[in-house]
């Protein structure tokens, strides 16, 4: 076996985003329920100094044992958010302040040398020595003119990195003198090496978020950024902003402290999505399912499918027919035969010789070979190709002249899962056999051991009936088995727990192990079984027509049935509830959506709602999203200013067009201090800066827009992967009654269960105490006093059976002259006509009692803040914000 004893990784930022919006869709979709819990009354051993978390289960079971109540973090409870101060450094506008600009390559590299003076008498390019600065690796060398004997520029031979302070940088050799290069190290002017550190947005008094597109070559920014327009302000101290959203008063007076400034999207990804349905919401997750299906009844579509052709049923069929052929109408129109090695332009729409349709979505020239994929994005020669549809087929059943059957031609729609299986340690393998056709395949999705569906990767063509799906791998006599590989037989599933081969007879069993020639199988389940779905053509938005060749002596008519696609949804079922929904395929077009939990096995009361809000359209922070322009070079930074220029030109070559720009040149020096922009271009992915004129050595580079333009999505844009949790407590009841406490310890579960139960607890605030009746003397027991109550146990000792008392111990919450509150300190269940004692002996006697209403011992514990005490009460609310950096 090779061992990697070396590597080279990255783990961009954009992982820890997407882990955060992982859990921000969790929430906001009700997939998971969240809640805060509070607990430990007790005072630390020095109240003002918590002491920090412990990250082990044994801290964790303590802190469960002390949880009182938990309340539920609801989906407008939780927001990303951005730094407003970090590390001292302040994100809100302040006059005079140096603000870094939005710069692609803040890093650790050496990005150029700036070449000041080119010396005189160099022979041959003298030696460039870059030394310090912390890092290691930067190598250029020199370009010399023969004819003036001076530097002229130089050439990159690797940046290298690490550099934390520009350089020094000597030139040697060469026979000459005089030349003056300096390194460039692109550090922001707060000392930032990597964008997300920079200080290149503001926050000001008027809460609008502002971009620092230019910040006049690190001046200090006098004038207040003011405006929502959508392109850039240009401001009489030089500097360019780009107003990207105004921090709206819900989120504000929730996610907006002295640290964080809440950022979003004004726009959903619905809206972007064009109706699609991603975000699911779980009002309600039912009981007692034990499988399920949804059933999206809406105005959407698969974009892939609008239609599916469900049969085409003749009314008449005609007569005198000898041999006659069908034809349908083309799913795509205005599209051109694929001829090989031409050219083709964006948008165009061709088809191959067996009717599959394309569109081009990067234009080039075709290759020798037409496309044959039937979905997804090709390359075919330097043009790129979308697939868009397939036209339908069918072959014809003539009798005595009539046509009395439409015979369609399908390719693999779906698989419908008929069982999910279980026992499942491994993802099985699914196969499509039969009907007729070929290059159908598919693959099994898993979750908790068994198949939750069959997702569809290649449709396949020519099946003229269902062909069917196989998942798993069946036992067959005299066959090689490996060690924990699954095999099925009839509807058993098996593991093979000793390798081996099998034998003449399929096994029979049931349960517990049994061998089967020299293998051995240990009973692991039932097996997922699965019915194919055809579909006839694709791409189809309206039925299509249908044409008879052939002659005839009377007319046939037709009727072509079709139905309109649906989104297709997944629930995910555990413990007999919808926990969570994959969506397969979201479809387009959605402006309403009914989800229906549809089920034959039990269960009810499941309630999904589609996420269909396109968000407030209407606003600026809207305008902003919908109207920034794509691939736009708002600032062109200079490398190296060079000498000599008395007159110069910009060049801007790259894959967009329209951006123009003009330098200017220092008097005395000759050299290029400033590039300014005259119009921004747009859609450029790359751009290349030439400087040309009179002087020498001057080099420039383009700062291009992030993807969508400036403005278009601001928590992508601002590095937002940090979550803020809010819960308000003040007046919440626990069993009925008002905690009248002091809190020490914060914190988020996940999932927790409701109390005695393998459901999820689903409702806005628990309790995890007991609440007894009796008749109680409150000045008996208060607050955070110990109580107990003794039971009788019996254990064996030797051959005899004894009877033994143990203690099980109690802390009072709050009580009143007819409840008390109790926590159970020792996971004790009280009972009625228990009689509890405190120290002094004094007692209660309980008449009833009711359960916790959650089960602090469950779910996942995700978070643990301790902290110093707080009460929550009528007259005082206590607000809680949790922030957690992924």
């Amino acid at each position: 076996m090779a061992h990697i004893t070396g590597h080279s990784s990255l783990i961009k930022d954009i992982l820890h985003k997407s882990l955060a919006e992982g859990v921000y869709r969790d929430i906001i979709t009700k997939n998971s329920s969240y809640y805060y819990f509070l607990g430990k009354t007790l005072k630390w051993n020095t109240d003002d100094t918590p002491p920090y978390p412990t990250d082990s289960y044994a801290y964790e079971r303590n802190v469960r044992n002390e949880i009182i109540t938990v309340k539920e973090i609801k989906p407008n409870d939780v927001a990303f958010v951005i730094p407003r101060t970090k590390e001292n450094k302040n994100y809100n506008w302040v006059e005079d302040a140096i603000y870094d600009m939005y710069d692609d390559e803040y890093n650790t590299e050496i990005i150029g040398l700036d070449v000041i003076q080119g010396g005189s008498g160099y022979i041959t390019p003298p030696t460039i020595t870059i030394t310090g600065g912390g890092g290691s690796g930067a190598v250029y060398t020199a370009v010399i003119d023969s004819g003036s004997g001076q530097l002229i520029g130089t050439d990159l031979v690797s940046r290298g990195t690490g550099y934390t302070s520009t350089p020094t940088v000597t030139v040697t050799g060469g026979s000459g003198s005089g030349a003056i290069i300096k390194a460039v190290l692109n550090k922001a002017t707060s000392g930032a090496q990597r964008l997300e550190d920079a200080i290149f947005y503001v926050l000001t008094d008027e809460f609008n978020v502002y971009k620092c597109l230019d910040n006049n070559n690190n001046s200090p920014s006098t004038v207040k950024p003011v405006g929502t327009q959508i392109e850039p302000i240009i401001l009489s101290d030089g500097y360019i902003w780009k107003y990207m959203y105004n921090v709206p008063i819900g989120l504000r007076n929730k996610f907006l402290t002295g640290d964080q400034i809440p950022v979003s999207s004004a726009l959903t990804n619905q809206f972007y999505n064009n109706g699609t349905l991603d975000t699911i919401t779980i009002f309600n997750k039912g009981a007692g399912y034990a499988s399920a299906t949804i059933l999206v009844n809406g105005d959407g579509y698969r974009e892939a499918d609008p239609i599916y052709i469900e049969t085409v049923s003749a009314i008449n069929g005609g007569s005198g027919f000898t041999t006659p052929t069908i034809s349908f109408s083309d799913p795509i129109t205005n599209a051109s035969v694929f001829i090989a090695s031409s050219s083709v332009f964006l948008g165009q729409k061709i088809f191959n010789s067996t009717k599959d349709f394309y569109e081009v979505i990067t234009a080039g020239t075709l290759g020798l070979n037409e496309p044959t994929h039937v979905n997804g994005i090709v390359r075919n020669g330097t043009a790129v190709l979308k697939y868009l549809g397939t036209t339908a087929t069918a072959t014809l059943t003539v009798t005595s002249g009539q046509i009395t059957g439409i015979n369609l031609i399908g390719s693999l729609r779906d698989v419908t899962m008929i069982t999910s299986g279980t026992g499942y340690t491994s993802t099985p393998p699914v196969t499509i056999t039969g009907g007729g056709g070929s290059g159908a395949q598919a693959v099994a999705k898993m979750f908790n051991g068994t198949v939750l569906y069959v997702s569809v990767t290649n449709q396949g063509a020519g099946y003229t009936s269902d062909p069917t799906v196989i998942i798993g791998t069946e036992w067959t006599p005299s066959t090689v088995l490996t060690l924990n590989q699954q095999i099925f037989f009839s509807n058993r599933l098996y593991t093979v727990t000793v390798a081996g081969t099998t034998g003449l007879v399929a096994p029979t069993h049931g349960s517990s192990s049994a061998t089967n020639g020299t293998a051995t199988l240990a009973y692991a389940g039932q097996t997922a079984t699965g019915t194919s779905v055809r579909k006839y053509g694709a791409g189809y938005s309206t039925a299509p027509e249908i044409t008879i060749t052939g002659s005839r002596t009377t007319e046939p008519e037709f009727v072509v049935y079709t139905s309109l696609s649906d989104a297709k949804l997944i629930p995910i079922i555990e413990n007999g509830q919808v926990s969570g929904v994959i969506v397969e395929d979201g479809g387009v077009g959605y402006t309403f959506a009914e989800l229906n939990v549809i089920t034959d096995g039990g269960g009810v009361g499941a309630e999904l709602v589609a996420n269909l809000n396109i968000g407030n359209i209407d606003s600026l922070q809207a305008n902003n999203e919908m109207l920034t322009v794509s691939g736009t070079i708002d600032a062109i930074k200079v490398v190296s200013g060079g000498y000599n220029y008395g007159t110069v030109s910009v060049l801007i070559e790259g894959d967009g067009t329209g951006a123009r720009a003009e330098a200017e040149i220092d008097s005395v020096t000759g050299s290029i201090s400033k590039i300014n922009i005259l119009n921004r271009g747009l859609n450029y992915s790359y751009a290349n800066v030439t400087i040309t004129g009179s002087g020498h050595a001057a080099t420039a580079r383009a700062i291009i827009s992030p993807y969508g333009g400036h403005g278009k999505n601001a928590p992508d844009e601002l590095f937002a992967k940090t979550l803020m949790f809010y819960g308000n407590i003040s007046t919440d009841l626990n069993q009925g009654l008002e905690v009248n406490n002091d809190y020490r310890q914060v914190g988020i579960l996940k999932n927790p269960r409701a109390y005695n139960s393998t459901s999820f607890f689903n409702s806005n605030v628990g309790s995890a105490c007991f609440i007894v009746s009796a008749s109680i003397n409150v000045n008996n027991f208060p607050k955070d006093s110990l109580v107990y109550v003794n039971r009788t146990i019996n254990v064996t000792s030797g051959n005899a059976n004894i009877s033994q008392t143990i203690v099980k111990n109690y802390r009072v919450v709050t009580a009143t002259s007819s409840s008390i509150l109790l926590q159970s300190l020792d996971n004790d269940i009280p009972l009625a006509n228990d009689t509890f004692q405190n120290a002094n002996l004094q007692t209660f006697t309980v008449s009833t009692v009711g359960t916790p209403t959650v089960d602090k011992y469950s779910g996942q514990m995700m978070f643990i803040d301790n902290k110093g005490g707080f009460t929550p009460s009528g007259a005082e609310t206590v607000t809680l914000r949790t922030v957690i950096k992924f």
